[in-house]
């Protein structure tokens, strides 16, 4: 039936976890750090458990602490690939991405079928702007060896564009936004709205716009309740692309999001014909004016 362009676009996923909101609660970074403090309590010298405690650290952007108990599980055991993996990482949200290069080489050297080594050191490479060849040989390796990841493909943009391969340039930051194109888990969805919006940005500047980038960057405005310029981004796409059912459906969300209904009937409707339904003129939302809820997202729209 045509009812079912009533429906809203993204729904959340099943909550993966057990969301925390008391500020009593301990995160699952806690839960790790305090696991960890508890073994290395009883073995001072248990690699294994630093390494698993700076991770916690690191999830909690303490990069110091992590930083002391990975070069103390290194300096345990210097064999030890994972710990400068972990290291890498450290480095990379750090910044210092010739510290983050150094210890993948190393990681690398310890164990070739380290992914995520060959991501970092690709991403690294981008950031210090030396070898963007060897960057992209980093990030398709990561890829084949399963590091399928939105960053991996963001960076393989970023380090094409750099050799002039704008068109390939325009795929790969298309594939790391497909990537995160699937529903969000609960409670994720601005944080994925923000890295969607990030990347689309990105692209529109790197290698110009298309209609994919702006329906994802619409798309990440939508998840995070910035309506109004959910609204700008799925009319360009329908400026691109007049025959987008999905890019009308997907504005007519925004429009009803915001109260303003005969817009939103007009374009589901307009997206009921493109989909080639009998029904689509018995189209009605019973919006006359904004709801409560509806008043609450303007009042909130665009502002983040």
């Amino acid at each position: 039936m045509a009812t079912s362009f009533l429906r809203t676009l993204c729904l959340s996923s099943l909550v993966a976890a057990t969301l925390c909101w008391s500020s009593a609660c301990t995160t699952e970074a806690d839960q790790l750090i305090n696991r960890q403090s508890e073994v290395l309590q009883a073995d001072p010298n248990n690699v294994n458990a630093l390494i698993l405690r700076a991770e916690g650290f690191t999830d909690k952007n303490e990069l110091q602490k992590a930083l002391i108990d990975l070069n103390r599980a290194i300096e345990l055991s210097p064999e030890s690939a994972r710990a400068y993996l972990v290291r890498s990482e450290v480095h990379i949200k750090d910044r210092a991405y010739d510290s983050a290069l150094s210890d993948t080489n190393k990681a690398i050297e310890l164990n070739p079928e380290l992914s995520k080594a060959y991501a970092i050191r690709g991403q690294a490479r981008v950031e210090l702007e030396q070898n963007f060849t060897q960057a992209l040989t980093d990030l398709d390796e990561a890829i084949k060896k399963g590091e399928n990841t939105p960053l991996v493909h963001r960076y393989r943009g970023k380090a094409l564009i750099r050799l002039d391969r704008k068109t390939e340039a325009q795929a790969a930051y298309q594939e790391a936004l497909n990537k995160l194109s699937t529903p969000p888990a609960q409670g994720f969805e601005r944080s994925q709205g923000r890295e969607m919006v990030e990347i689309a940005s990105e692209a529109i500047t790197q290698t110009g716009a298309t209609a994919g980038f702006y329906e994802s960057r619409g798309e990440g405005y939508r998840l995070q309740k910035e309506y109004n310029s959910a609204i700008e981004d799925f009319t360009q796409v329908i400026r691109l692309n007049p025959q987008s059912a999905l890019a009308f459906q997907k504005r007519a969300d925004a429009y009803y999001a915001t109260g303003r209904c005969e817009q939103a009937v007009s374009d589901l409707r307009t997206a009921c014909r493109l989909g080639q339904s009998s029904l689509c003129e018995e189209l009605s939302l019973g919006c006359a004016s904004p709801s409560p809820e509806a008043s609450a997202d303007l009042s909130s729209s665009d502002k983040s």
